[in-house]
């Protein structure tokens, strides 16, 4: 081969290098952003095995203890008998709202009617309560007592169970101590995750009432806590994990597939570069050959 041939072999096998090379380089990209998903991959994964929910315990008609999910409707939304045994409150703490009470709308418009009591008469008094003698010192008590049985009959849409009315009664008393209603986002109501994430990362409070406590043992509000409430338990979210380990399955085969894909895409740039350095290596010592010889002749 000539002087001038091999020349131009050698820039035809440089420029071939060179996407080589450059080939080479993005399938090393593509591995490491593979990589980086099967990171993401393993992290969602270690969430899920992490991934909880509250329970409340409900006692059935034949004793038995069952567990449901807890969320807003079935725990705080009102006077529900079939679905729990409790009354709960849930404070937000943070944001513009702190203080305030999540509640319905018919809770949030019982509330509002009823929440300035100052006007309630002696003798509206006496028509509920006929055996009390009023005077300055406990007017404003009974006056309060008066509105929250007004609000338990409102919010109750005027049940007679007398079950239902001490719940909405007891209710009254924690929302007067707050700073306000929310109403609740129905997108979230029926939500155990929304419920127990908001729990979890301390973006509400549980108040529960407890029949016992209080200065006069005859119940009051207290702060409670998943951990530390009897009818409430935090489990391992099954169904949710089932879904992980199926989805974390499927992306593992994904990755792994297409990992090997790249490998052999890798060993092939790689023995086509050793290919094409020996072909230049040869091709170079021709051309030296060459000039040597050309050399020697003009010597």
């Amino acid at each position: 081969m000539g002087l001038a041939a091999t020349q131009v072999r050698l820039l035809q096998l440089t420029s071939r290098q060179h996407r080589i090379e450059y080939q080479a380089q993005r399938i090393q990209a593509q591995k490491l952003q593979l990589s980086n998903e099967s990171d993401q991959v393993y992290n969602e994964y270690m969430t899920a095995l992490d991934a909880k929910k509250v329970q409340y315990k409900f006692v059935e008609n034949d004793g038995s203890i069952s567990y449901y999910d807890a969320t807003f409707n079935n725990m705080l939304s009102g006077y529900n008998p079939g679905l729990f045994q409790g009354t709960y409150a849930l404070e937000i703490l943070n944001g513009e709202n702190s203080g305030k009470f999540f509640a319905t709308e018919t809770i949030i418009n019982a509330y509002n009617n009823n929440q300035n009591w100052g006007n309630i008469t002696d003798d509206a008094i006496k028509a509920l309560f006929p055996d009390t003698e009023i005077d300055d010192n406990n007017r404003a008590e009974y006056q309060q007592k008066v509105a929250a049985r007004n609000f338990a009959k409102e919010a109750s849409n005027n049940s007679t169970d007398v079950n239902a009315i001490t719940y909405y009664e007891n209710l009254f008393s924690v929302f007067v101590d707050g700073n306000g209603l929310v109403l609740m986002n129905e997108e979230y109501a029926d939500s155990s995750e929304w419920l127990t994430n908001m729990l979890a990362n301390g973006e509400v409070l549980l108040h529960k009432w407890d029949t016992s406590a209080g200065d006069d043992g005859e119940g009051d509000w207290t702060q409670v806590t998943v951990s530390n409430d009897t009818m409430l338990q935090e489990i391992s979210d099954d169904k949710e994990l089932k879904k992980a380990e199926a989805t974390y399955e499927a992306e593992t085969t994904r990755i792994n597939r297409k990992d090997a894909q790249y490998d052999t895409l890798l060993s092939q740039t790689e023995t086509e570069r050793n290919a094409i350095k020996t072909e230049m290596d040869s091709l170079k010592q021709v051309r030296n050959d060459n000039i040597e010889k050309a050399f020697k002749c003009f010597s």
